[in-house]
């Protein structure tokens, strides 16, 4: 399986390098912190760091989806409970 690393460069080759129809594969392992953390300009309202990448995670699918318009066959957020 190939892999990159994930500078900004490096992923946004992904989506030129890898074909429309073939999967890819991501695994994040990921540690949050109890309150998330924003600037001050961010309108966010306030949440666990856990909530935040939930938020984070649905508008990344939107906008993978948007450009690949295949769409994704499987896209899963698997969370351990600490």
């Amino acid at each position: 399986m190939a892999t990159i690393d994930p500078s900004r460069e490096s992923f946004s080759q992904l989506f030129v390098k890898t074909a429309p129809d073939k999967p890819v594969t991501m695994l994040n392992l990921l540690r949050f912190k109890e309150q998330a953390e924003y600037t001050p300009e961010c309108k966010e309202t306030p949440c666990t760091g856990r909530e935040a990448y939930a938020r984070y995670t649905a508008n990344a699918l939107k906008a993978l989806v948007h450009h690949r318009s295949a769409g994704l066959a499987d896209a899963r957020l698997i969370a351990m409970q600490q």
